[in-house]
């Protein structure tokens, strides 16, 4: 009897548009930061994993387009190791592009002393390119910090000259940081991906 009362409970709460009551949840729910997080992640995750040039560059906001280019680029070419199966207009984009990544990271002492400062003089010229001269500047008077003015292509040899004198290029480097941030040519992300989009056609995934 009670079985068949709960039940009519159950079906007059249903067609008066309720429901009953559900079982309390130990599990609490993302606030509203939590779940804005989580989207955030799962977009920069979609855009790494894109690697069809034409939904690239059909992309329209300029932080995703340089978000999924730079992954693409990074793949194919072994973070830079094989920069030279990218074209001429590619390898720009690319550079500029980790310049900009690498000194809002950790400043000029990481772009010049980690991976990518074995392209540190092609990377001025690529600046040059995409009509960026006083940021070009402010890298070749990073470079010329060096002895003899050179940025030597081994990373071993890189980092051999920073430990001998860390403290000079820490406070060189850290002045030279602020000078990039004021982005003295105009916000650098929008001069290589408008550079990119240009030159649309010269970007091509390397044959395998």
């Amino acid at each position: 009897m009670r079985k068949w009362i709960m039940g009519l409970c159950a079906l007059f709460l249903l067609l008066a548009g309720c429901s009953p009551a559900a079982e309390p949840s130990d599990t609490p729910l993302p606030t509203e930061e939590e779940t804005a997080v989580s989207d955030i992640k799962d977009t920069v995750k979609r855009l790494m994993a894109m690697r069809d040039l034409d939904e690239i560059f059909a992309l329209e906001d300029d932080t995703d387009f340089a978000t999924a280019l730079s992954s693409a680029l990074c793949d194919w070419t072994n973070y830079g190791e094989h920069l030279d199966l990218l074209s001429p207009e590619a390898q720009v984009f690319y550079l500029c592009d980790q310049l900009d990544n690498e000194i809002n990271s950790d400043g000029f002492v990481s772009f010049i002393f980690e991976r990518y400062g074995q392209w540190a003089p092609e990377t001025v010229d690529a600046l040059e390119t995409i009509g960026a001269p006083q940021t070009a500047d402010i890298l070749r008077r990073a470079i010329a910090m060096l002895p003899d003015g050179v940025c030597p292509r081994d990373y071993t040899q890189r980092n051999d000259l920073l430990f001998e004198d860390e403290d000079k290029y820490y406070t060189a480097y850290n002045a030279l940081d602020e000078e990039f941030y004021a982005y003295p040519d105009g916000t650098l992300t929008d001069l290589y991906v408008t550079y990119a989009r240009d030159h649309r056609d010269c970007f091509s995934a390397p044959e395998k």
